[in-house]
Formats: C-alpha cells, structure tokens, sequence
C-alpha cells in the first residue's frame, strides 16, 4: 500500500497545524484548511483531541455529564486547580456554552 504525497489537513488549531507541518517535513505535500479566524484554529473549540474515534464535536451535554468521574484527582485526565482559574476559566465558559444542546447540535452538523 502506497502513502499518498498529498495530504489534506481539516482544522488549522494546534492539532491540524502541527499535524501539517511533521507531514510536510516528512517530505509530502499539505493543504491546511480552516475556516474563520486562523489564530482560532479549529483547536479552539475541540481542546485540541484527535478524536478519529468520534463522529461529534468534544462539546456536549454527554461529555459534561461524564467530565466529574474525568478528574485528575480521581485517576482522569482533566487537572483544573482553582488557583489556575484565570487561565482556564474563559475556555471553560465557551466550552460549556459549545455544550448546550442546541450548539452542541450546530457543532455536529457543521
């Protein structure tokens, strides 16, 4: 099975970017393509998860719904200490705004 030399990058946040250039230095030819803002970055919405597993967007009541048993303090990934809320506080509250159902929905759809 041959590698293609042409790849395309969907998403120009920090994943898609980094992604794009390790391929370009490996020698094979990228397009990077994001809508909107290039210093959002499609990284902006999604925490920057490759998630080749899931079909929909990280945002979602069901990722709020399990992110309590996803805490470091109890063997999980996610580690928000409250003397860092400053730094994690504004991407929190866009994150649960992307969680409401409706834009949850949009989210997926797009």
């Amino acid at each position: 099975m041959r590698t293609p030399r042409r790849w395309a990058i969907v998403g120009g946040g920090l994943i898609g970017t980094a992604t794009a250039l390790r391929l370009q230095a490996a020698g094979l030819e990228t397009t990077l393509i994001d809508r909107g803002d290039a210093r959002r970055g499609a990284s902006f919405g999604n925490i920057g998860h490759i998630a080749a597993e899931q079909c929909e967007p990280m945002p979602s009541p069901a990722t709020l719904k399990s992110a309590f048993g996803r805490l470091f303090a109890f063997g999980g990934p996610l580690d928000f200490r409250a003397r860092d809320v400053a730094l994690w506080g504004p991407w929190a509250l866009r994150f649960l705004a992307a969680s409401r159902p409706v834009a949850a929905a949009h989210g997926a759809e797009v």
